[in-house]
Formats: C-alpha cells, structure tokens, sequence
C-alpha cells in the first residue's frame, strides 16, 4: 500500500478526509514548522538570557583586598 493511500484511509476513518487535500496537508506541515521554529527560537533566547544574567563566579585574584 503506497504512503499515500495509507494518509487517505486515516482520514476517511477519522471523517474529515474528504475535506483535506494535498494543499491543506502541506499548509498544516508548513503551520507546524513555523510553530516549531518559533519555540526553538523563544528557548534559544531564554537560554541566552540565562547565561548572561547569571554572574559570574568570583575567583579569588579578582576580589579586591581590603584595606
């Protein structure tokens, strides 16, 4: 059975797939890599903020002596 009619035979049992063609199909895929991209973008950023908001720890040479 060719991928294809497989996709066909799904979404006739589930009673939508007489409504969906190929061009909707592909405008789902698309819809849901932009999702994707956008959640990996906001996380990238996030992790970002992360790193650069943390201080960095104190070494001993850089403290100050005091007086």
């Amino acid at each position: 059975m060719e991928p294809g009619r497989l996709l066909v035979r799904i979404t006739a049992v589930v009673g939508w797939g007489a409504r969906v063609d190929r061009r909707h199909w592909v405008l789902l895929l698309a819809a849901l890599a932009c999702i994707a991209g956008l959640v990996l973008w906001i996380g990238e950023i996030d992790l970002g903020m992360e790193e650069t908001i943390a201080p960095p720890p104190a070494s001993p040479a850089s403290v100050p002596a005091s007086r």
